[in-house]
């Protein structure tokens, strides 16, 4: 039993490093995961209680059916690695088991929002001062991505996390009952926005702006202000694209080229869109086995560098198809997809949303943050990393647990 708590004890301070893992050091990350995965398998009761829920013998459906179609493959690279999918499913049972007590649960968003807010400093830095913190210099003059160096995925990773730092923001505030804490929060917002903007990656910041919308629509306390600091936003930003050439190719003339409109008379064919000659790749090869699947990184496999055409489009030779949804078909079939949509239909319905509505204004705010991130992560119609890609679904598995978690204190308290 001492033991037991000891252990518990220290995966909970390695939990609060996880999030600045996630900026410096994947290998870490993962060692984050196992150590944590222990503690689970050791509190073997508990183990067994949630590995009974509907919405776990859902995922444990989807986890098998991947491993199959992946077997089919012949490829032991390939099928060892979606058997090790499973341990972000554990990673999430784990969080809820660690962080046992709301103190340690908001210590906890305490380090989310530390390493969301730094980031975004690092970032502000980067762009003022043509460096980071950490003598990173930006990859050209329209993409700022701060710590990550080389990786262009600044944009992405503070989209996705968006919503629960804004929340946990908002419950700071609340907290130590700042005042003026409305036009604090519009103002992080806004701030929040432009440094999406500057890291040049495009759909983050339509994601970003989405979330933004969302808060708008549901957050009536601060609707006014938001809504006058963004007007002030649009004008600012508008004018800076306008006058800085660089950012007027990236946010305006690229975007039409992309997705195959017309700019200064110049045909920008559909057919030549980058998006759509990746997502009609990826159709191509979903159609090779559409009900079962292909496995785990059908779309690598079948990606030889070689220029192939259908009908008169130029396929694309891409690693992933650059949508969620797209992997998830392409890999495991439809039928891998309605058991994914049903793992998440009935991880929702387990949390019991409404429950937790206006009741407990903590428990509240964290959920209403969690959930908007996982919104931003499966939005269907946007552009993305692979599914299975193991960084990606640290992201997804974390955001789980947090609202298993939080959820779990509610009913607790």
């Amino acid at each position: 039993m001492i033991l037991n708590k000891k252990i518990l004890q220290f995966n909970f301070y390695l939990l609060l490093i996880f999030p600045l893992t996630l900026v410096f050091s994947k290998f870490l990350s993962e060692i984050v995961i196992f150590l944590s995965i222990i503690s689970l398998f050791i509190n073997f009761d508990f183990f067994k209680e949630k590995m009974s829920e509907k919405w776990v013998i859902f995922f444990l459906l989807f986890y098998f059916w991947l491993c199959i179609t992946t077997l089919q493959q012949l490829n032991l690279e390939n099928f060892l690695k979606s058997t090790s999918y499973i341990r972000f499913l554990f990673f999430s049972l784990a969080i809820i088991l660690i962080l046992n007590t709301k103190k340690k649960f908001y210590f906890f968003l305490i380090s989310i929002f530390i390493t969301i807010f730094f980031v975004q400093v690092d970032i502000l830095i980067q762009f003022l001062n043509g460096k980071d913190l950490f003598g990173y210099q930006p990859s050209n003059e329209v993409r700022y991505s701060g710590p990550f160096g080389k990786e262009l995925i600044a944009g992405g990773f503070l989209a996705k996390f968006f919503g629960i730092s804004f929340f946990i923001f908002y419950l700071l505030m609340n907290i130590y009952n700042v005042k003026y804490k409305m036009i604090f929060l519009s103002l992080y917002l806004i701030s929040f926005l432009f440094i999406v903007f500057i890291t040049g990656e495009r759909m983050a910041f339509l994601l970003s702006l989405f979330i933004f919308f969302l808060i708008f629509v549901y957050e009536k306390r601060i609707r006014i202000k938001l809504l006058s600091f963004f007007i002030i936003f649009l004008i600012l930003i508008s004018t800076f694209v306008m006058s800085n050439e660089k950012y007027f190719n990236r946010y305006i003339k690229q975007n039409i080229a992309q997705i195959g409109l017309e700019y200064k008379g110049i045909n920008y064919e559909l057919k030549n869109s980058i998006y759509f000659r990746i997502w009609t790749t990826g159709y191509l090869y979903i159609k090779q086995k559409p009900i079962v699947g292909n496995g785990l990184k059908f779309y690598y496999i079948n990606c030889n560098h070689t220029e192939k055409y259908f009908k008169n489009i130029k396929l694309a030779n891409c690693i992933h198809p650059h949508n969620v949804y797209l992997d998830i078909v392409g890999a495991t079939g439809f039928v891998g997809l309605i058991l994914f949509i049903l793992f998440i239909f009935n991880f929702l319905n387990s949390i019991k949303l409404k429950d937790i509505e206006k009741r407990d204004k903590f428990y509240e705010l964290i959920h209403k943050g969690s959930f908007l991130s996982l919104i931003i992560i499966l939005w269907p119609l946007k552009t993305s990393g692979a599914f299975f890609n193991n960084y990606n679904s640290m992201i997804l598995f974390v955001i789980l647990g947090l609202l298993l978690t939080n959820f779990k204190l509610y009913q607790k308290n």
